[in-house]
């Protein structure tokens, strides 16, 4: 460092307290939103959903809020039970409606499922008790399993009917990139999918 640079150093120590500067610094850097406007986005997206499909969701925002972002932090539903104090099946529940879901939801492949309930021409809604016991001994699986993936099913089909905005909102807010990463691929490949059983159906011979 030269004098005249050593000197308008001082200058400015002086009339700025180091210390300060130094906290200010930290504070701003990386920093784009408090935590206030970061739920405030997510609920956002939340109420969308809630319009959009005429639900509600159960719990209060600050629960629906930290359901999310464990979510999106890679917990499992027992994790985020204990963190927000709820049963692990509410948690499911609460994350399809939001189409908060992965693939790996369910035990079961979820494809081999749609096909053994004709998913193709019943709406999932239509499904009676019979047929999920009649795919649960075709597929070699408990009901639970079937109702899980079920779950999951109506989820994705949700989501494929918005293009997946929710889920692409919840990564415009959430800043877990490894995640946002995971599951930006899972829609490319949901859409990929989507466009294959759109060929396969407008195809005539």
């Amino acid at each position: 460092m030269d004098e005249k640079t050593e000197s308008l150093r001082d200058i400015f120590l002086d009339v700025a307290d180091d210390e300060t500067v130094v906290e200010s610094q930290s504070e701003t850097h990386g920093s784009i939103t408090d935590e206030g406007d970061h739920r405030d986005d997510l609920l956002a997206v939340v109420e969308q959903i809630e319009d959009a499909f005429d639900r509600s969701v159960a719990f209060d925002d600050d629960t629906v809020a930290t359901l999310i972002e464990a979510f999106y932090a890679g917990d499992d539903d027992t994790t985020i039970a204990e963190t927000c104090e709820i049963d692990p099946e509410s948690v499911f529940e609460t994350r399809m409606a939001l189409h908060c879901y992965r693939e790996s939801d369910s035990p079961l492949d979820l494809d081999r499922v749609a096909e053994t309930l004709s998913l193709a021409d019943t709406a999932i809604d239509e499904v009676s008790d019979d047929d999920r016991d009649r795919a649960a001994d075709a597929l070699d699986a408990d009901r639970a399993a079937i109702d899980r993936a079920i779950g999951v099913l109506r989820a994705r089909r949700e989501a494929r009917s918005v293009s997946h905005r929710f889920r692409t909102a919840y990564e415009d807010v959430l800043p877990d990139t490894d995640i946002s990463e995971s599951l930006t691929a899972s829609i490319k490949e949901d859409g990929l999918d989507e466009a294959a059983e759109d060929i396969e159906t407008d195809v005539s011979l």
